[in-house]
């Protein structure tokens, strides 16, 4: 069983291991564009995190909360694929408003698999220096699974 909550100071160190595992890890990401400073990368966002039972940090999402746009999503490799993410996104219904938006890098096929699956609509596309990415939306009538 997991429990979303909101970060706390304590969380720090985990949640910048698991994006710093998830950023150097990244095939689909340019050598260049993996700044993996998770505190630098995420200034102003809200950030949530999935811990286990034993309040053990295993995933995260950071949100900019004005535009309602979800900027990282990422779970610990060895919790991936156990509905944390879902979960994760799930968690900011009761408070994000909708639409939901978020930047997909299409390289990133199993993320962007994993958001389709999930009710996500593709909205728009651009390039930026991490490559080609879709802009995805989610609205309430859209049920994350």
């Amino acid at each position: 069983m997991f429990k979303v909550r909101a970060a706390t100071l304590s969380d720090s160190h985990a949640v910048q291991e698991i994006f710093r595992a998830n950023i150097e890890n990244a095939e689909w990401l340019p050598e260049l564009a993996r700044v993996s400073d998770f505190a630098k990368s995420s200034e102003g966002e809200l950030v949530f995190v999935a811990s286990s039972n034993d309040e053990e940090v295993v995933g995260f999402v950071s949100v900019h909360v004005d535009g309602s746009f979800i900027h990282h999503l990422y779970v610990r490799s060895d919790f991936q694929n156990k509905g944390i993410g879902r979960s994760l996104l799930s968690s900011l219904q009761h408070w994000l408003p909708v639409p939901w938006r978020l930047k997909c890098v299409q390289k990133n096929q199993r993320a962007l698999s994993f958001y389709l699956r999930n009710g996500w609509r593709e909205v728009g596309a651009g390039e930026s220096e991490d490559g080609a990415y879709v802009v995805l939306e989610w609205r309430r009538e859209l049920t994350v699974s």
